[in-house]
Protein backbone atom coordinates (compact mmCIF):
# COMPACT_ATOMS: atom_id res chain seq x y z
CA UNK A 1 0.00 0.00 0.00
CA UNK A 2 1.35 3.39 -0.97
CA UNK A 3 1.32 5.98 1.77
CA UNK A 4 -0.75 9.11 1.16
CA UNK A 5 0.16 12.73 1.78
CA UNK A 6 -1.45 12.75 5.22
CA UNK A 7 0.56 9.67 6.22
CA UNK A 8 3.77 11.52 5.35
CA UNK A 9 2.55 14.61 7.22
CA UNK A 10 1.96 12.50 10.35
CA UNK A 11 5.40 10.90 10.00
CA UNK A 12 7.10 14.28 9.50
CA UNK A 13 6.77 15.14 13.19
CA UNK A 14 7.58 11.64 14.44
CA UNK A 15 11.22 11.02 13.51
CA UNK A 16 11.31 7.78 15.49
CA UNK A 17 8.64 6.29 13.20
CA UNK A 18 9.39 5.02 9.71
CA UNK A 19 7.11 4.61 6.69
CA UNK A 20 7.52 0.85 7.10
CA UNK A 21 6.40 1.03 10.74
CA UNK A 22 3.32 3.03 9.75
CA UNK A 23 2.48 0.65 6.92
CA UNK A 24 2.68 -2.24 9.38
CA UNK A 25 0.34 -0.46 11.82
CA UNK A 26 -2.12 0.31 9.03
CA UNK A 27 -2.11 -3.35 8.00
CA UNK A 28 -2.74 -4.32 11.64
CA UNK A 29 -5.94 -2.31 11.72
CA UNK A 30 -5.00 1.26 12.55
CA UNK A 31 -6.11 4.40 10.71
CA UNK A 32 -5.05 8.03 10.67
CA UNK A 33 -7.99 10.24 11.55
CA UNK A 34 -8.41 13.93 10.69
CA UNK A 35 -9.49 15.40 14.02
CA UNK A 36 -11.37 18.34 12.55
CA UNK A 37 -13.04 16.17 9.91
CA UNK A 38 -11.42 18.10 7.04
CA UNK A 39 -9.53 15.54 4.99
CA UNK A 40 -7.71 18.36 3.20
CA UNK A 41 -6.21 19.55 6.51
CA UNK A 42 -3.08 17.42 6.72
CA UNK A 43 -1.45 19.46 9.45
CA UNK A 44 0.24 16.91 11.72
CA UNK A 45 -1.58 18.37 14.74
CA UNK A 46 -4.86 17.44 13.01
CA UNK A 47 -3.91 13.77 12.58
CA UNK A 48 -4.14 11.00 15.11
CA UNK A 49 -3.30 7.30 14.72
CA UNK A 50 -6.11 5.24 16.18
CA UNK A 51 -7.50 1.74 16.19
CA UNK A 52 -9.80 1.11 13.22
CA UNK A 53 -12.73 0.24 15.49
CA UNK A 54 -12.28 3.54 17.35
CA UNK A 55 -12.11 5.32 14.00
CA UNK A 56 -15.50 3.89 13.03
CA UNK A 57 -16.90 4.97 16.41
CA UNK A 58 -15.67 8.50 15.79
CA UNK A 59 -17.64 8.79 12.61
CA UNK A 60 -20.75 7.64 14.44
CA UNK A 61 -20.11 9.91 17.46
CA UNK A 62 -18.57 13.20 16.31
CA UNK A 63 -16.78 15.08 19.05
CA UNK A 64 -15.72 11.93 20.91
CA UNK A 65 -12.06 12.22 19.90
CA UNK A 66 -11.76 15.96 20.55
CA UNK A 67 -13.14 15.48 24.07
CA UNK A 68 -10.80 12.54 24.62
CA UNK A 69 -7.78 14.48 23.41
CA UNK A 70 -8.63 17.49 25.51
CA UNK A 71 -8.74 15.53 28.73
CA UNK A 72 -5.96 13.07 27.87
CA UNK A 73 -8.12 9.96 27.58
CA UNK A 74 -6.90 9.19 24.05
CA UNK A 75 -3.25 9.19 25.13
CA UNK A 76 -4.02 6.90 28.06
CA UNK A 77 -6.03 4.57 25.80
CA UNK A 78 -3.19 4.47 23.28
CA UNK A 79 -0.61 3.63 25.94
CA UNK A 80 -2.83 0.85 27.25
CA UNK A 81 -3.30 -0.55 23.76
CA UNK A 82 0.46 -0.47 23.18
CA UNK A 83 1.09 -2.38 26.38
CA UNK A 84 -1.58 -4.97 25.59
CA UNK A 85 -0.17 -5.58 22.11
CA UNK A 86 3.39 -5.85 23.40
CA UNK A 87 2.18 -8.41 25.93
CA UNK A 88 0.17 -10.26 23.29
CA UNK A 89 -3.20 -9.38 24.78
CA UNK A 90 -4.60 -7.60 21.71
CA UNK A 91 -5.20 -4.09 20.43
CA UNK A 92 -2.09 -2.18 19.42
CA UNK A 93 0.18 0.77 19.68
CA UNK A 94 -1.07 4.16 18.67
CA UNK A 95 1.55 6.85 18.86
CA UNK A 96 -0.43 10.04 19.39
Amino acid sequence: MALKDYHHAWLSVRPCRTPEWLQEKLSEGFDLHHIDGDQANNDPSNLVLIDEADHHRLHNRPGWLRAALEDGRAARLARGKAERREWGVGRGEADL
